[in-house]
């Protein structure tokens, strides 16, 4: 007999019978994908927003860039089917910017490495790793 099979009942429970342990589907499915709302990435885009435009460190034109490629992110997420992808696009060229300039300032590269949870949310609801589009120096 295998002690490895699962037996799955109407009430959504699964009991491994190695090891006797018992738990939720639905718990499984929160928390392998905890998602945000639209409206919670909307709030991080222009957070991310307000921090680099505060960057004093960081060059006007590489802000102004920045600025403008998370503004369209976060047009596109409002939008009723967002293009995810240009999304992630958008985020990744707003960090190559960032960690170009981390490369010679220590306030941008301390912002990265900040920032990391943040995108790490909204990369969540991107559907994709994170490392795809943020990374952060070691």
């Amino acid at each position: 007999m295998n002690k490895n099979n699962q037996n799955v009942s109407g009430n959504n429970n699964i009991t491994a019978q190695g090891n006797k342990s018992t738990f939720n589907q639905s718990q499984v499915s929160q928390s392998a994908e905890e998602q945000i709302t639209t409206t919670e990435v909307v709030e991080i885009l222009a957070h991310l927003e307000e921090k680099i435009q505060s960057l004093t460190a960081l060059s006007e034109a590489d802000r102004e860039k920045s600025v403008k490629r998370l503004e369209v992110a976060r047009v596109e997420v409002q939008e009723s089917e967002p293009d995810k992808e240009s999304i992630t696009k958008s985020l990744k060229r707003v960090n190559e910017t960032l960690n170009e300039a981390g490369k010679t300032t220590k306030e941008v590269k301390e912002l990265v490495n900040e920032l990391f949870p943040t995108v790490t949310k909204v990369a969540g609801y991107l559907g994709c790793a994170v490392g795809k589009i943020w990374s952060i120096f070691s």
